[in-house]
């Protein structure tokens, strides 16, 4: 596909808002507003939309300036793909075009949050960008994020974790990864394949198996496949210097 990425102008973040909602599966009162988006672009952050050939919207991403261990950075708040385009490598090349708009003002680091059970995400992320996965925050959006995607059982409730991400755009302080052995945490090969009791039994598995390796000192540096038995497994090895 012809594909164009570059800043939107201000009719197109309604566009963008409306993708990030239907592909996130926000609530209304969790999307995140077009207004919003706008303005925190025009003070140091950035919103970015990847475009076919015919002006269709297909991918977007949105982040905020940060400041964190006394270093600028982005605070990434969203990436999505409109569903006809996935596996198109959209997402990639907008987590690509926003690493070198990072870079172009001096940004070195982008961080954000992921569902721990996002394993295609996962996977870009760690395996394709060489991002870090480096902790698990159970429970993080439960006051704030709705709980009850619609389909659920009256109810049963989703606890709202997430784990963190940061990618360190500087080449030469990447992560390096030790020689110890690394763990493998498995994941939901489909998340959209599970129902909403298995979605749980998923979710505090992994929560708890994660958070105990995450313990250990390791961090998560990639995402296995084997699609013919459909199945992934999130890779975590030993933060430290690499053979």
């Amino acid at each position: 596909m012809e594909l164009t990425i570059r800043e939107p102008d201000l009719e197109e973040h309604l566009a963008g808002a409306r993708l990030l909602r239907s592909c996130l599966g926000f609530s209304e009162r969790d999307a995140v507003p077009a207004w919003l988006m706008h303005a925190t672009a025009e003070a140091g952050g950035l919103a970015l939309g990847a475009f076919a050939a015919d002006g269709t919207l297909v991918g977007w991403s949105f982040a905020v300036a940060a400041r964190s261990e006394g270093r600028d950075e982005l605070l990434s708040c969203g990436l999505a793909v409109a569903c006809p385009h996935r596996s198109e490598g959209i997402g990639r090349a907008l987590k690509l075009a926003q690493r070198s708009a990072a870079l172009e003002r001096g940004v070195e680091r982008i961080r954000w949050t992921a569902d721990p059970l996002a394993a295609p995400a996962l996977r870009l992320y760690l395996s394709h960008l060489g991002a870090r996965l480096t902790g698990y925050r159970a429970g993080l959006y439960d006051p704030i994020r709705d709980g009850h995607p619609e389909g659920q059982p009256d109810g049963l409730r989703l606890p709202q974790d997430d784990v963190e991400v940061v990618w360190d755009l500087r080449e030469s302080e990447r992560t390096r990864v030790g020689t110890d052995p690394p763990v493998r945490v498995e994941l939901p090969f489909r998340r959209a394949d599970l129902s909403p009791p298995e979605h749980l039994d998923w979710r505090l598995s992994v929560r708890d198996r994660l958070r105990r390796v995450l313990a250990e000192g390791r961090i998560g540096v990639g995402v296995d496949l084997d699609a013919t038995a459909r199945r992934c497994w999130l890779v975590l090895a030993v933060d430290g210097p690499g053979a």
